[in-house]
């Protein structure tokens, strides 16, 4: 069983934009990145219809925070800090 998303613009790594594509995952992969009209869904799958909005797939949230400790609220913690001891950590 696979989930698609359909219809939308789809960016993909190149930078090149697909404006009526689909992304397709199946198993938490990535399984097709294309044109619409190229893939039938199965009666199986799930499906979402993303007309008029924009898909990024295998666009993942790596950000860090390197001033935060992995403290279960590091917001309180750095308060608790010197800004000389916080400026070192970002360092």
């Amino acid at each position: 069983m696979a989930i698609l998303f359909r219809n939308g613009r789809v960016v993909i790594g190149t930078g090149e934009v697909i404006e009526q594509g689909t992304v397709a995952i199946d198993a938490n992969l990535i399984t097709y990145v294309g044109i619409t009209k190229k893939i039938k869904p199965l009666k199986k799958d799930t499906v979402f219809d993303i007309s008029g909005k924009t898909i990024l797939p295998g666009l993942i949230d790596c950000h860090g925070h390197l001033c935060l400790d992995g403290s279960p609220n590091p917001f309180t913690s750095i308060l608790k800090e010197s800004t000389f001891t916080t400026t070192l950590k970002a360092a």
